[in-house]
C-alpha cells in the first residue's frame, strides 16, 4: 500500500466502515492514509477492492484499531485516479510518502 497525508475538505462528507462494521463519517481535517487493496466489510459479505484506509480517523471502542476504509466503489467521484484527484474531490492529497 502507498502512504499519503490527506485532507478531507471543510463542508464535505466522506464516510467509511470501521473494523466493527460501524459506518463513520470522517470529519474535515488532515489524516495519514494508505491507498491499495483492502477488505471492505459493510454488512454484506467481505470483498476486496481499492480503498483509502484512513488512519487515526476515530478510535473504535474495544479495539486497538482506529482506521476505517473508504470504498472506491462508493466514493468513485472522489477517488477516481487517486492520488491524482480532481479539484471537485472531497479529498486533497497533501503529501506522498
Amino acid at each position: 500500500m502507498k502512504s499519503f497525508r490527506i485532507r478531507i475538505k471543510d463542508g464535505r462528507t466522506v464516510g467509511g466502515f470501521a473494523s466493527d462494521l460501524t459506518r463513520i463519517n470522517v470529519p474535515p481535517g488532515e489524516y495519514d492514509a494508505r491507498w491499495g487493496e483492502a477488505t471492505i466489510r459493510d454488512g454484506g459479505g467481505p470483498r476486496t477492492e481499492l480503498a483509502l484506509t484512513v488512519l487515526n480517523a476515530t478510535p473504535v471502542v474495544g479495539t486497538r484499531q482506529s482506521f476505517l476504509n473508504i470504498s472506491s466503489s462508493e466514493y468513485h467521484l472522489d477517488l477516481d485516479n487517486f492520488p491524482d484527484v480532481g479539484a471537485d474531490s472531497s479529498i486533497e492529497v497533501l503529501e506522498r510518502y
